[in-house]
């Protein structure tokens, strides 16, 4: 507030009760001490009053633009009968005052009949030095020179205002630091619901159920939420609902391959849903540090208000089937998301195996195929999943699946290491289907990679001149091609031996080439590592009659 040429429009967002009134005055108690502004002026839009004693129901000042400008009129003492008049004081007010500078502050926003056009209405007039201030539950139609998220309380300020108000209230005796605890992880930081709570214990002069007193005060879930619920889009609430649907942290990833399943009817913007609700503070959204990826969990308040909701929801059959396949992805709590995607991933995957081990053998293949739209979803964002799939299928024995499978996941780029294990498995399968084509392609990709041991490229060369010896109908062009891909690997890498065999077999890739000048010259350096290597000595006495015949 103090940037003299910067931020004309300040927004303090979060949920109800979160504490940004209380921030905006603190803020303006500072404020007031300095000479930044001449005056402050307050308008409130609030309809509720969060009282310890619960929610209560107050008489707003202010909807619209004409209402904030007679009341601007009404404080500062301009007189005029006509609306418009008022309007254009209020006006030049905001752009420069006569009264020197002004810092604007507008209170629950969110309540005013129309709040971008009141916000781009503001912005349209407001020039510096004046400033406005606004507290919103909501921002999700304007965005402020300056937004700023008030979340929830920190651990330590949670200890703070529970030694407070157990102070206040004189039960410091009864809450035990276990119950402390419980009580700050299930308000999620939430200082009105902490002081709630605590107002209960007081009451009752002992230890109570959070849980139970939380779903007890519709009147406090009322007042948090009711009024945001009902602005959300119907992609929001879908969302919203489905995760209200079970108490469990879950994969944003998991929550997008459940609703954009194509058997789901109902057109779903998770997207757009995930960010509304997280700008309205119904869902909190953490990030893995293992992998980014990004899990939900929705507070327990809101999550007994959402539970309420689900009731009368008009797609709740649907809402519970989701859940359904939210649950196969298994439980988890808040924390757990530092393991990142993984363990959720492999427990779908899991949970899926386990089903279709009970299907009976006709059922298996249809029912694994009904799945496929989520699981390959899941794989085009978590790569490892492609050899998850691959193995349901491969004990479905659906072997062009499988093989489909391990290439989606060579497309996507693993390590060389990653690589050669699949192009190994490659290999395998097509030499068991007898395609020689695409076994020979897969062993020279192997070869290809920079980390594959010297061992092995001597080995797949082997492999591959022994196939070309003992077979006649093999495609010319197709083995010109591996053969020579193979020997300029092998050719700049074989340095790193010291077997006369590898050199024997480099030589023999480049007789098939018809290279002989390079076989000789392999053939040589292979008798220098080894003078007495039997397939140098036999391959040298080849290539001396083969010049002798010239």
């Amino acid at each position: 507030m103090n940037e003299k040429e910067r931020f004309p429009i300040v927004t303090l967002l979060g949920k109800g009760g979160i504490g940004k009134t209380t921030t905006a005055l603190k803020c303006l108690h500072s404020i007031s001490k300095s000479e930044e502004f001449d005056l402050i002026i307050w308008f409130s839009s609030r309809d509720i009053d969060l009282s310890l004693d619960g929610p209560k129901a107050v008489k707003s000042k202010v909807f619209n633009i004409q209402d904030i400008a007679v009341e601007f009129c009404n404080l500062l003492e301009f007189n005029s009968k006509s609306t418009e008049s008022k309007i254009e004081y209020f006006k030049k007010n905001l752009t420069q005052s006569p009264h020197g500078k002004i810092l604007y502050v507008f209170d629950n926003f969110e309540t005013i009949d129309d709040p971008l056009e009141v916000y781009n209405w503001l912005y349209t007039f407001i020039r510096h030095p004046n400033k406005i201030l606004i507290t919103s539950r909501e921002s999700r139609d304007f965005k402020a020179d300056y937004p700023i998220e008030i979340g929830r309380m920190e651990h330590d300020e949670c200890e703070k205002l529970i030694d407070i108000y157990t102070g206040k209230f004189g039960v410091k005796d009864i809450v035990s630091t276990e119950y402390i605890d419980k009580l700050i992880d299930e308000s999620n930081g939430h200082p009105y619901i902490i002081k709630i709570l605590i107002g209960e214990v007081a009451k009752s002069k002992k230890e109570v159920k959070i849980k139970r007193i939380v779903a007890g005060r519709d009147d406090i879930l009322t007042a948090l939420f009711r009024r945001t619920f009902d602005t959300l889009s119907p992609s929001a609430i879908r969302v919203f609902l489905t995760l209200c649907s079970w108490r469990s942290a879950v994969s944003k990833l998991a929550l997008e391959a459940v609703l954009l399943r194509p058997d789901n009817e109902e057109r779903i913007d998770v997207e757009e849903g995930v960010e509304e609700l997280r700008k309205s503070s119904f869902i909190d959204v953490f990030k893995s540090e293992l992998d980014n990826s990004e899990f939900i969990s929705v507070p327990l308040a809101a999550s007994i208000f959402g539970k309420n909701e689900l009731q009368v929801y008009s797609e709740r059959i649907a809402v519970l089937n989701d859940r359904e396949l939210l649950l196969q992805f298994g439980h988890a709590k808040e924390n757990d998301f530092q393991k990142g995607l993984k363990p959720f991933v492999v427990k779908k995957f899991s949970q899926i195996g386990k089903l279709i081990e009970k299907k009976k053998m006709k059922e298996k293949v249809p029912f694994l195929l009904k799945q496929v739209p989520i699981l390959e979803y899941i794989n085009t964002h978590y790569n490892e999943g492609w050899l998850l799939l691959g193995d349901l299928y491969k004990e479905l024995n659906l072997a062009e699946n499988y093989i489909e499978c391990l290439l989606q996941y060579i497309k996507a780029n693993p390590s060389s290491s990653e690589k050669r294990m699949v192009w190994r498995k490659l290999a395998s399968i097509y030499k068991s289907h007898g395609d020689w084509k695409k076994e020979s392609h897969a062993l020279s990709e192997i070869c290809i990679l920079p980390d594959t041991h010297i061992s092995e490229i001597s080995n797949i060369s082997n492999r591959l001149i022994t196939r070309i010896k003992n077979s006649e109908n093999i495609d010319k062009e197709h083995k010109e091609i591996i053969i020579n891909t193979i020997s300029d690997v092998f050719e700049k890498r074989i340095n790193e031996s010291s077997n006369g065999d590898d050199y024997s077999i480099l030589a023999w890739l480049f007789v098939h080439l018809k290279k002989l000048d390079k076989a000789k010259k392999y053939t040589n350096m292979g008798l220098k590592v080894d003078p007495t290597n039997t397939y140098c000595l036999q391959l040298m006495r080849k290539l001396s009659n083969k010049k002798r015949k010239k």
